[in-house]
């Protein structure tokens, strides 16, 4: 069966989602390994050297915990990042013109627009296509959509500027939003050199990590499947919205 470009889109979101969750989920599985079973060693089987135990101590571990912490925000940032260019290739697959875009896609194109005119005038003189297409693409730039500051607030922040819908977070129980800010804050502390990789693991369990990537994979299952609904049912076009 021959897959259309929108399908294809969404397949590679899904596929990407998939293979970073299972990243994530073979790391913790270790952290997991070291803490839990007290597999305090690695094995170093450098064909060149003899094998040798290479020991793990308790301020390697914090820095092993960390590096998950890490690892659960890029997958939350990532998975956000292809969702909502997700959207934008299929309005250009669909080459919907300015005009025929539903109100909230009209509001941020105009932004993009307004970027690339302060940023690069030849882009829309050299531009082959007409100003209606013009000014539903340019002035995207998937790399510029989040800056590391992506936690449920975040989400639903762009939810609404989009004009999908997101799940509750907190759905059940959980605690989605309070566990989400705190990777943020964490990841952010670590790029801006506010608190060491050992400081930064100190504060946060196995435990609490396991649980954190459970219920991200859950809560992001269900913000792709919200993406995914928007673009079947184009909810990126006037048409949709009317």
């Amino acid at each position: 069966m021959q897959i259309n470009g929108k399908d294809a889109v969404m397949a590679e979101v899904y596929q990407l989602f998939r293979d970073r969750s299972r990243e994530v989920d073979e790391y913790i599985n270790f952290v997991v390994s070291i803490s839990e079973f007290g597999k305090k060693y690695v094995i170093d089987d450098d064909p060149h050297h003899k094998m040798n135990l290479v020991p793990i101590n308790r301020e390697l571990e914090k820095v092993l915990r960390a590096n998950a912490v890490l690892l659960i925000y890029n997958l939350v940032e990532s998975t956000l990042t292809n969702a909502i260019d997700a959207i934008h290739q299929v309005v250009e697959i669909d080459e919907v013109d300015f005009d025929d875009l539903s109100r909230n896609m009209r509001n941020i194109s105009v932004a993009h627009f307004k970027r690339s005119v302060k940023n690069d005038h030849d882009e829309i003189l050299d531009s082959p296509d007409s100003i209606q297409l013009a000014i539903s693409r340019m002035g995207y730039d998937k790399m510029k959509l989040f800056s590391g500051n992506v936690d449920c607030e975040t989400v639903y922040e762009t939810s609404k500027r989009y004009g999908f819908m997101v799940p509750d977070p907190n759905k059940k129980g959980r605690k989605i939003r309070n566990n989400l800010k705190l990777v943020k804050d964490k990841r952010n502390a670590l790029a801006h050199g506010r608190s060491s990789f050992e400081e930064c693991g100190q504060g946060i369990s196995v435990d609490e990590i396991k649980k954190i990537h459970k219920e991200s994979i859950i809560y992001l299952r269900a913000v792709l499947y919200f993406v995914m609904k928007y673009i079947r049912n184009k909810e990126y076009s006037k048409q949709a919205a009317s």
